[in-house]
């Protein structure tokens, strides 16, 4: 069964997906998800494949790990996932996922180091003012939201639909190849082939 607060949760998650739907669906949906008691909810969530049933119940996040649920996956390390978020606050927002069922307080320091590297990333590739980290908790597993500030955004901010299209543009633009990847340092960097000489 689902705590309040995680009920909470995934109702502000429902309800900001629906922000960029027509203003009359949005109304109709916006009155049932509040509506919606903690056994309805996890009916929804059910019915809609988003958790498993009661038995085996399982988080979005962990789904995307086990790759149940689709994403856009722009890199990770042995700890965690870098995807691109489908309800942006700005282009370029990403979340990072531990790779294990963690609360916010437990994320992996893998997984900070991850958020920092994408940090780097998206400030040489998209040219954002600033790149904001926070963490947060949805459904009692912690993630990071590593996104672009391009005109004073912030977490609060307004979030809108991203279109596959264009996320897998971003991908395209974004994603880190294995040859990119580094341990240590910021990324990415060229790779610079050094040709073998012969005596």
């Amino acid at each position: 069964m689902l705590s309040q607060d995680e009920i909470k949760q995934i109702k502000e998650q429902l309800l900001k997906q629906i922000e960029s739907w027509p203003e009359e669906q949005r109304e109709n949906a916006k009155l049932q998800i509040e509506s919606m008691n903690a056994k309805e909810l996890e009916e929804f969530l059910e019915k809609n494949h988003l958790i498993k049933s009661s038995e085996s119940q399982q988080c979005i996040f962990c789904s995307i790990i086990e790759n149940k649920i689709p994403s856009h996956k722009i890199a990770e390390n042995e700890k965690a996932v870098a995807i691109l978020e489908i309800n942006p606050i700005s282009e370029g927002h990403m979340i990072i996922i531990p790779k294990s069922h963690v609360s916010a307080t437990e994320i992996p320091d893998k997984a900070i180091e991850l958020a920092n590297q994408i940090s780097e990333l998206l400030k040489l590739k998209l040219n954002p003012e600033k790149v904001e980290i926070a963490s947060a908790e949805i459904m009692g597993h912690g993630i990071i939201n590593v996104f672009p500030v391009y005109d004073n955004e912030n977490i609060n901010s307004k979030r809108r639909k991203a279109d596959n299209s264009e996320l897998e543009n971003l991908k395209t633009q974004l994603i880190i190849k294995p040859e990119e990847k580094q341990t240590g340092q910021e990324m990415p960097r060229k790779i610079y082939k050094v040709q073998k000489r012969i005596p």
